[in-house]
C-alpha cells in the first residue's frame, strides 16, 4: 500500500487531464478569437476560464461540470466540421483547428466523467486517465493524417464568376442586402468564424452549413420577391445574423 500510493499520486488522474484539455480548449479558443476577431471564440474561451478556476473552490465539483459541458458542447460542433472540411479541398489550418479541439474536447469530456466517479474505481482510474491521454494523442495524429490526404483529393468550392458572395465574421453577415436576378441563383458562402453558420432561407428552401474557415456553395431557384436569410445556429439569428435577398 505504501509503494503503490505515491506511484498512483505521481501519475496522471483525471482532474490532471480535466484541466489539461480545459487550458488547451482555452489557449486554442483565446488565438484564433482574436486571430479572426470572433466574439463568440473569446466568450467560449472564458467560460472555460472561469471553469477552470472553479477547479480550486472546494471539491471543484462546480468546475468539473462546467468544463463538461463546455468540452461536449465544443465536441458537438467541432468533430463534425472537422469532418467536412476533410472532405472539402481547403487550407490545412481550417482542418487542424477543429479537430484538435474535436480531441481535446472529446478528452476533456471524458476526464469531467472519469473525474465525476473517480471515486468508484480509485484504483484504476488514474490508469484510464493516462489511457485516454495516449489514446486523444494517438487518434488527433491518425486523423490529422487522413484529413490531410482526404483534402488533396476533394475539390474545392469557390466562388464562380456571377456568383453572389456572402461573408460570415464575428456572428454576422458583411452583407446584410444581397440582388440577383429570376432564375438560378448560386451563392458563395464564406466562414471566418471559430463556430459552425448556415446560410438558410426557409421560403425558398435553401440550407447550407458552413463550418469554420469552410466556403461552400449553392445554386437554387427563385422568382421575383423579397426573401431573409438567417443563420440557423440557436441564437445567431437573434443576435442580428440574418438579412434580406432581393429578387427582381
Amino acid at each position: 500500500m505504501t509503494v503503490a500510493q505515491p506511484k498512483q499520486a505521481a501519475g496522471i488522474t483525471w482532474r490532471h487531464l480535466l484541466r489539461y484539455a480545459a487550458i488547451a480548449d482555452l489557449l486554442v479558443m483565446a488565438v484564433v478569437g482574436i486571430a479572426v476577431r470572433d466574439k463568440e471564440a473569446l466568450a467560449f474561451a472564458a467560460a472555460i476560464l472561469v471553469g477552470i478556476l472553479f477547479l480550486r473552490i472546494r471539491s471543484g465539483i462546480a468546475g468539473v461540470l462546467m468544463i463538461g459541458v463546455l468540452s461536449l458542447d465544443a465536441a458537438v460542433f467541432m468533430l463534425p466540421a472537422a469532418a467536412s472540411n476533410s472532405t472539402h479541398r481547403g487550407r490545412f489550418v481550417d482542418l487542424l483547428i477543429p479537430l484538435s479541439l474535436a480531441v481535446i474536447s472529446v478528452s476533456g469530456a471524458l476526464a469531467a466523467v472519469g473525474s465525476v466517479f473517480r471515486h468508484r474505481l480509485p484504483e484504476t482510474s488514474g490508469r484510464a486517465a493516462a489511457v485516454v491521454l495516449q489514446a486523444t494523442i494517438a487518434v488527433f495524429i491518425v486523423a490529422l493524417i487522413a484529413g490531410t490526404i482526404s483534402q488533396r483529393t476533394s475539390k474545392a468550392e469557390v466562388a464562380r464568376a456571377g456568383d453572389i458572395t456572402v461573408e460570415m465574421r464575428n456572428t454576422a453577415f458583411l452583407q446584410k442586402t444581397l440582388t440577383a436576378q429570376g432564375g438560378p441563383i448560386s451563392v458563395a458562402v464564406a466562414n471566418h468564424d471559430l463556430f459552425w453558420h448556415t446560410f438558410t432561407i426557409d421560403a425558398l428552401h435553401v440550407n447550407v452549413d458552413v463550418p469554420i474557415g469552410a466556403n461552400r456553395r449553392v445554386t437554387f431557384n427563385a422568382p421575383p420577391g423579397r426573401y431573409e436569410f438567417y443563420c440557423r445556429v440557436p441564437g445567431h439569428r437573434a443576435a442580428g445574423m440574418h438579412g434580406i435577398l432581393t429578387v427582381s
